[in-house]
């Protein structure tokens, strides 16, 4: 009977302060962090920082979650990668 291995999960944590965006990586018992201007650089500094890690031999399925849930990411995440300029304008007009 062939020896199961547990998954590997890396957890990526994104918490907005004061219009910056911190990010916490967490990988086989270690943690990265960083900091980005908008929620998409934010992702795609965690995007390279998966990659620097899989070329180290670390990798394993990402979640990412704001406030614990990996439902309020996405919504974050595609509201901000599919939201125009002109979506922004006329929210602020109402």
């Amino acid at each position: 009977m062939p020896i199961e291995q547990s998954a590997s999960v890396i957890t990526v944590t994104y918490m907005e302060s004061s219009g910056e965006w911190r990010v916490s990586l967490t990988a086989s018992d270690k943690v990265f962090t960083t900091r980005a201007a908008d929620l998409l650089d934010a992702r795609g500094r965690v995007d390279r920082l998966i990659g620097k890690l899989a070329k180290e031999g670390i990798s394993g399925t990402s979640v990412h979650m704001i406030d614990g849930s990996a439902v309020a990411f996405t919504r974050a995440y595609l509201t901000a990668k599919f939201q125009t300029s002109e979506d922004v304008t006329h929210a602020a007009e109402r």
